[in-house]
């Protein structure tokens, strides 16, 4: 666009300032008096007569910021004004002369409009609704516009409405009305003060049922700013109904051989050290009176410039999504993979299973729910494959044909170099590989004595205590 057609008059006859014309006699030797020493960084920081832009620093800043918010097509240039309507004002007093027609919003921002009315310029009113400018009218002034007087060339609009409380235009109609100035070569000052103040949550999804990745939604929900935006929540369906019991138990005692006091009635109780590495409370905070759209594999949320697809990763938890951000090709793992150390999960042939669908896709970068970001995906990922493969490679070498071995005594051999405190939690985690060496046809244990059927907490509890041999 030929912005130079659209400068007035008064603009076009301005020149530089005078003041440079002194640059060359500056540079002559002994021209200038006295010459003293400062520091040349502190003194760009603090002297920027050569720049009219504003503090360069904050300039690069500026301009690096539009580059991701905006991502500006063509070469641009920034300019920092002292604030106020000081530079609204200057850009509309670029474009007018004498009895020039500019666009504004009706009604429209009153401080700009006492400015206006003081230009000799005139003012033709578009009509707005709840949401700002209406294109329809924009398109009904411009399309029916006289062919015998000048042409309105400038927009002055507001899209936030003057209002900081959360009304802005929606992007259908920022396009329209985008649409209708290119097609009549009407350029836009857009006055958006409030524009980073306008985030808009449309949409709340949450990775899995595990309270620290939902923690925040209640705040969010009941938020004044938030209430009446009618956000959606999303969850993958949990596949089993919670689990929830006491952690004591008065007929038994985990640290003796008391166990035969129990009834068959009564379970054993659960160590503390087991309640640390399960899933023992799914969703049982979960607000009740929110209403939550169920996520489903490969469903896709779009936005502008970001398209998300929902990946279901189940194994730290059944009800466990990642998500792929295709633009990026990154992935939002939230408890999958971790920024450091390794992660907990419920069943270790869905979670290799998990990593391997992650590893597929071939991530440049991966979002952590824990942790930095790691900006190497493809390498962390293999290294959290290998290490679950070396484990078990280690377990099911240990097991033999005509011995059998429960998760603590395997532990004792393969963990010996560890604390003893991490003895119990690690027994855990060797049971989650045992019971995916027994869904491989690889290992088994000694089923006539079981007392708890399916899989349940007790269930596992009871094979912590069960042999196991190889197949």
């Amino acid at each position: 666009m030929d912005y130079l057609s659209l400068l007035s008059e008064e603009s076009k006859n301005r020149h530089p300032s005078p003041i440079r014309a002194l640059a060359p006699f500056v540079a002559k030797k002994d021209m200038t008096g006295e010459t003293i020493q400062v520091d040349a960084a502190h003194f760009e920081k603090c002297l920027s007569y050569d720049l009219t832009s504003g503090f360069a620093p904050l300039n690069q800043w500026l301009n690096d910021l539009q580059k991701i918010e905006h991502k500006p097509q063509v070469d641009y240039g920034l300019t920092i004004g002292v604030g106020s309507q000081d530079l609204i004002t200057k850009a509309l007093q670029m474009f007018i002369n004498s009895g020039t027609p500019i666009l504004v919003e009706d009604p429209t921002y009153t401080g700009v409009l006492s400015f206006l009315k003081s230009q000799p310029c005139q003012l033709v009113g578009v009509a707005t609704d709840g949401l700002g400018l209406v294109p329809e009218s924009l398109e009904s002034i411009l399309g029916s516009w006289p062919s015998n007087k000048e042409r309105p060339r400038v927009l002055y609009i507001i899209p936030s409405a003057s209002n900081p409380g959360g009304v802005t235009a929606s992007d259908e109609r920022k396009r329209t009305i985008y649409a209708i100035c290119q097609k009549y070569d009407i350029l836009i000052l857009e006055d958006d003060p409030y524009y980073y103040l306008q985030a808009y949550i449309s949409d709340v999804i949450i990775s899995h049922g595990h309270m620290d990745h939902f923690g925040g939604l209640e705040s969010i929900l009941s938020s004044p700013f938030f209430k009446h935006k009618g956000i959606r929540v999303h969850k993958f369906p949990a596949p089993t109904a919670p689990i929830t019991f006491s952690t004591s138990n008065s007929n038994s005692n985990t640290n003796s051989d008391d166990d035969d006091e129990r009834t068959n009635d009564s379970p054993p109780a659960i160590p503390t050290t087991l309640i640390d590495t399960a899933d023992l409370g799914h969703l049982q905070h979960f607000p009740p009176f929110i209403h939550v759209l169920p996520l489903h594999d490969q469903q896709v949320f779009r936005t502008d410039g970001a398209t998300l697809r929902v990946l279901h990763t189940p194994g730290h938890t059944p009800d466990h999504c990642t998500f792929y951000l295709e633009e990026e090709r990154s992935v939002f793992t939230a408890d999958c993979i971790l920024g450091h150390g390794t992660a907990v999960f419920e069943d270790l042939s869905a979670y290799l299973t998990s990593l391997k669908s992650i590893l597929a896709l071939d991530p440049i970068r991966l979002y952590p729910g824990h942790g930095p970001v790691i900006a190497a995906g493809v390498p962390k990922i293999k290294e959290y494959i290998a290490h679950r493969e070396q484990r078990e490679q280690q377990i099911i070498a240990f097991l033999t044909h005509d011995a059998a071995y429960t998760p603590l005594e395997i532990v004792q051999v393969l963990y010996k170099d560890h604390p003893k405190a991490l003895h119990q939690p690690a027994a855990y985690s060797v049971l989650l590989h045992l019971l995916k060496l027994e869904k491989d046809g690889r290992a088994t244990w000694d089923r006539s004595l079981e007392t708890c059927p399916g899989d349940t907490m007790w269930k596992r509890l009871e094979l912590l205590n069960k042999k196991w041999h190889r197949l």
